[in-house]
């Protein structure tokens, strides 16, 4: 069912006494008008007639007696009121039996069948004014399936739905708008089976008898039409030809923009519609989101004029959008190939502009001279015009003439020669845009073949042959960009990588990858080696010696907290990797061949260089620190004072070690089980004070010597390690010692 428009097209006509079939046709041939319904009651029965003359009666004795305190006059209304509790129900009757067997009869049919039932005439009456407009409208051929009700509210959504874009997108999710689209639009004959989601009109008669209309009464095609002239014709009777079409509004608003998707009609709106525009045409048609304020807004409509120029630019516009496209004069679908252009040079600005200024840029960065980036330039510039005032085809030519040379807006005929070199200039551009899709791909290669593998060349022979391999094709690159499969194949390269493959960027990262794998592991392996000797140092055996020692009185100052840190510093100047992963490694060499960590076949063997420096350079610090404080003991005056300690195993094996290595590993060795170890010692060299005694604090007078001044020169030396005596602290029976560092 549809739902009519509020300014009602149809009459029913309720007689309140009964009249002659007579009587009722000459009243409806004089208003002429199939829509007209009348309906007369049937003649009272004898029963009827009395009680309503009895009701009538009642109605006079109520208004005689009302008002009045007698007690006749209660007695007459309580009685009336007592009569009517029991007849009222058969009075009321007399009126819908009345009309029950009365006549509804229209124009065409004198005697419709209906029925009476209820209290409200709405039920009763719709099916006959349906039956009526039915036999009289064409709109009939509108038919929906149960339980689907067309309401004015129904008409946005199905042109929001599929009538402004002209489809129903795959991707698109259901709402309301596509779900109308999908009920209403088999019935409104915008749809065909087999294609629900595209909008297709070319079978509506509604909307072809609209398009004739228009099309007879606007011969030039620069008059407008009052849209209320399209809704006097097409709504009631007496449309064109002849016939009532009986059309709502929202229909026939649905039908004109149907109209204006095939690019045959402009609509003019009015300022209410909330638009920035003030005509609806194919151009902006998809954008807008239509509600009841824009529709009612409507207010002229225009035919759209023949193009001029389309068939000068047909040919440029068939290499543009990359297919042939129909010599027609048909004004929609001309319309559908100049929307694409629009389209395709507003997507196009930005994109061809990215495609220019990327591809300069990566062929600079390979080091190469640039290939069809001229074209992409040419090509953008193109993009660039402006369409968007309507007068689209003098644009596209005359930027075809200004960019291109092409002399097509000057001379107006296409040339062949110009249509194939637009052409080719588009394949270039083309390929060119899909070999941009391997950029990451193409830098990375780029770093890889720049990167230094002066390693094991033995090792890295195989690298270097595929290195060089890509190195040669990123310098021919043509053929490449040309061909997508060479490009793909010969250069890029197979993921996952194919048995046998060699001399493609995957292939080459791939063998690089595995061997820096090895080599990474090899040198953090080795470098963690020499840090785990540089700490044995520092954490083993002779550092709880060193402790022990500087306990003893005589070995002051302590140097065992500096030389922990020290030491432990050298360790943190060796080569290590934040990100030690297999994984961390292979998504790095994915787009450069160096790790986080810096780590290269060619500075490997300078960190394990490194790494083994440091781990000699903190052994040979740690012995010349620990013997230095053993040779405290083998002073003669120290010597002398231990001697007093005979009899004593510690003082016996110090005593018997010739060498510092042999009190070195004597002490060692009984350190952890020696509690006393200090004590004892310092129980005999108690009055022996040790001083470090730096040279580089001694400054003498001269800062050259010749042979005479020599004896001089070890004159002040000799004072100035007799100050450093003298400086020491003690009574006489301190020993001072002085240890030359």
């Amino acid at each position: 069912m549809v739902e009519t428009d509020q300014d009602r097209d149809f009459v029913v006509v309720v007689a309140a006494r009964p009249a002659s079939p007579t009587t009722v046709e000459q009243l409806l041939r004089q208003r002429n008008d199939q829509r007209v319904l009348v309906w007369v009651p049937e003649e009272l029965t004898n029963e009827e007639r009395g009680r309503l003359l009895d009701f009538t009666a009642y109605r006079k004795l109520v208004s005689s007696w009302q008002g009045k305190d007698t007690e006749d006059a209660v007695t007459v209304i309580n009685w009336i009121a007592n009569t009517l509790q029991t007849e009222i129900g058969k009075i009321v009757r007399i009126i819908d039996s009345s009309y029950g067997r009365g006549r509804v009869a229209s124009l065409q049919q004198a005697n419709l069948d209906f029925h009476v039932a209820g209290e409200k005439l709405a039920p009763m009456l719709e099916p006959l004014v349906d039956r009526v407009l039915t036999s009289c409208y064409e709109s009939r051929l509108i038919t929906f399936d149960p339980p689907f009700f067309f309401r004015n509210e129904e008409a946005v959504k199905v042109i929001n739905g599929i009538v402004k874009t002209g489809e129903i997108p795959r991707s698109a999710k259901p709402n309301q708008n596509i779900s109308a689209a999908q009920n209403f639009g088999f019935g409104l004959n915008i749809i065909r089976r087999g294609a629900e989601r595209t909008l297709d009109a070319s079978d509506n008669p509604f909307v072809h008898a609209i398009w004739q209309f228009i099309d007879n009464h606007l011969v030039d095609e620069r008059q407008p039409m009052n849209i209320e002239t399209i809704y006097k014709n097409f709504r009631g009777l007496n449309g064109p030809a002849g016939k009532h079409y009986g059309l709502t509004r929202r229909i026939i608003q649905i039908y004109l923009v149907c109209l204006t998707r095939q690019g045959r009609i402009r609509l003019a709106v009015g300022p209410r519609s909330g638009l920035s525009f003030s005509t609806i045409d194919y151009s902006n048609l998809a954008e807008i989101d239509f509600s009841a304020r824009v529709l009612d807004s409507l207010t002229e409509i225009q035919k759209v004029t023949r193009p001029e120029n389309w068939e000068v630019l047909q040919p440029y516009a068939e290499k543009l959008l990359g297919q042939s496209l129909a010599a027609v004069q048909d004004d929609a679908a001309i319309a559908s190939y100049r929307a694409r252009l629009r389209e395709l040079f507003a997507s196009g600005s930005a994109e061809s502009r990215r495609v220019a200024d990327t591809a300069e840029r990566l062929f600079a960065t390979l080091g190469v001279a640039p290939i069809y980036v001229s074209d992409a330039q040419q090509i953008a510039a193109l993009y660039q015009t402006d369409l968007a005032d309507g007068n689209d085809i003098d644009r596209v030519l005359h930027a075809l003439c200004e960019i291109f040379g092409y002399q097509a807006f000057t001379n107006g005929r296409a040339e062949r020669s110009e249509v194939d070199d637009l052409g080719n200039r588009l394949r270039d551009y083309q390929n060119l845009q899909r070999f941009l899709v391997y950029e990451t791909e193409l830098r990375t290669a780029d770093r890889y073949v720049k990167h230094d593998l002066s390693g094991d060349r033995g090792a890295l022979r195989d690298i270097v042959m595929q290195q060089r391999a890509v190195a040669d094709k990123l310098k021919n690159l043509q053929p490449l960009i040309d061909e997508e499969v060479r490009l793909r194949t010969e250069l890029i390269g197979s993921t996952p990588l194919q048995p046998g493959e060699r001399g493609t960027i995957r292939a080459l990262i791939t063998s690089y990858t595995e061997s820096y794998l090895a080599l990474h592991d090899d040198v953090l392996n080795k470098i963690d080696d020499e840090c785990r000797a540089i700490l044995a140092l520092v954490e083993g055996a002779e550092m709880r010696m060193l402790r022990a020692l500087e306990d003893v009185n005589a070995l002051q100052p302590a140097i065992s907290g500096q030389l922990n840190e020290y030491l432990r510093a050298l360790t943190n100047e060796l080569f290590t990797c934040p990100a030690a992963s297999h994984d961390s490694v292979r998504r790095q060499l994915a787009t450069e061949p160096v790790h986080v960590c810096g780590l290269t076949f060619a500075n490997a063997v300078e960190h394990l260089g490194n790494a083994r420096a440091k781990r000699e350079f903190a052994q040979q610090r740690w012995d010349e620190a620990i013997d230095l404080k053993l040779a405290v003991f083998f002073n003669t005056a120290v010597r002398e004072r231990l001697e007093q300690g005979r009899g004593d195993p510690l003082i016996e094996g110090m005593l018997g070690s010739t060498t510092t290595a042999e009190l070195r590993a004597f002490l060692v060795q009984v350190v952890s089980d020696t509690p006393d170890f200090a004590d004892r010692i310092n129980r005999y060299l108690k009055r022996i004070v040790v001083k470090p005694v730096r040279l580089a604090d001694f400054k003498p007078t001269m800062s050259t010597v010749e042979s005479g001044q020599i004896a001089a020169l070890a004159h002040e030396f000799q004072q100035f390690l007799e100050d450093q005596l003298r400086s020491v602290e003690g009574d006489s029976d301190t020993l001072p010692v002085l240890q030359i560092e």
